[in-house]
């Protein structure tokens, strides 16, 4: 934002009604889905949901540029330069309570029971940008300035008993709601007619898998539903409990040579089709989701008053170390760095274990 300030404000101007419209979001309660999990159901414009991070990534920086013009006055009083920092520490929170807002929105609302795999998948991505664009925000605020309590509502770890239970029971109850809905998504295909190809509106592909269900409807939900059925059993809540990836990773179902003859979409999508990404979204999301949640934690105890940096540090790396039992991830908890820069950073499931960084 920073680099293209210009361009960058004149796309916020033109996108403005949109943009309002999708931070109104935050006070929506559900996702309403009108015509189920359909295959010529239209779907939601969700790329519109990720539009109001450059909103209020552009709101933190304008405010730091206003004060940034005030102080560069020489004739500026005293009390006009108070001013102008009180009313950039101001901007600055509110732009950081809209992001939080935002996030805890999309959570709830992608993240609902009957939202397919595309949406978890999507409410990842967004624990993901947001975590990032909060942090580069906390770090340029010095340690004693308050930070909106909705951010620790937003990114608070998804508790049970005992913590790491919780985490389990959580993630395996969305990866069975999303297989169920991909499940519903998959019979849909059998109310369908395809036609020929060269009629159909459609995508190619799309109706090849139509016509490929054709043959034996039931034969493709029964194959389909054995293909998800593990997902939903506690077996997995056990496995995320223990940040058990391997545990996760389930053979692909076998089928008989009579049952492809019945339904060959059932052996040409199903027989190969894994769910190890979203498994790995899952884990990844609440790993990101803890580790701001033990940033916004260490920074609760210096709010309210002036800090010497370095003592600041101090006493936030002694609070880290000494965080409660909830904000550990069985398998990917985070761990506070000096080198190459001082940092928070976990190492995620997907990506083979790739590093997910926050800057101190």
């Amino acid at each position: 934002v920073r680099a293209q300030y210009e361009a960058v404000s004149q796309w916020a101007e033109r996108q403005a009604p949109l943009l309002d419209r999708v931070e109104a979001l935050a006070s929506a309660g559900h996702w309403g889905r009108p015509f189920g999990n359909r295959l010529d159901a239209p779907l939601p414009r969700h790329a519109h949901l990720a539009r109001p991070y450059t909103r209020f990534a552009l709101r933190f920086v304008q405010a730091q540029r206003k004060h940034d013009a005030a102080q560069a006055k020489a004739d500026n009083p005293l009390d006009d330069l108070l001013a102008a920092s009180e009313q950039a520490d101001s901007e600055q929170f509110a732009a950081m309570q809209g992001l939080c807002r935002h996030t805890a929105a999309m959570q709830r609302l992608l993240t609902q029971p009957g939202q397919t795999l595309m949406a978890q998948l999507l409410a990842s991505a967004h624990v993901r940008q947001s975590t990032r664009l909060l942090a580069d925000m906390l770090a340029e605020r010095a340690p004693e300035q308050p930070t909106p309590a909705a951010c620790a509502q937003a990114f608070a770890p998804q508790d049970g008993q005992p913590p790491a239970l919780g985490v389990g029971t959580q993630a395996s109850a969305a990866m069975c709601h999303s297989l169920r809905a991909e499940w519903q998504l998959l019979r849909s295909f059998e109310g369908l007619q395809p036609g020929w190809p060269w009629q159909y509106e459609g995508d190619v592909g799309e109706w090849l898998m139509v016509a490929l269900t054709q043959g034996n409807p039931r034969a493709t939900e029964a194959l389909g539903a054995q293909a998800r059925a593990a997902y939903c059993t506690p077996h997995y809540a056990q496995a995320y409990a223990q940040g058990d990836r391997a545990a996760l990773q389930t053979p692909a179902p076998q089928f008989d040579t009579l049952s492809c003859v019945a339904s060959p979409l059932a052996c040409s999508q199903l027989g190969d089709m894994s769910f190890t990404t979203l498994a790995d979204s899952l884990h990844d999301r609440e790993a990101m989701r803890r580790a701001m949640a033990g940033l916004l934690y260490t920074r609760a105890l210096l709010e309210g008053g002036p800090t010497d940096q370095d003592l600041a540090y101090a006493k936030r790396r002694a609070r880290w170390e000494a965080r409660p039992a909830r904000l550990h991830m069985p398998g990917a908890d985070a761990q506070w760095v000096e080198q190459p820069h001082r940092m928070l950073r976990v190492k995620l499931w997907a990506g083979e274990g790739a590093w997910f960084e926050l800057p101190l």
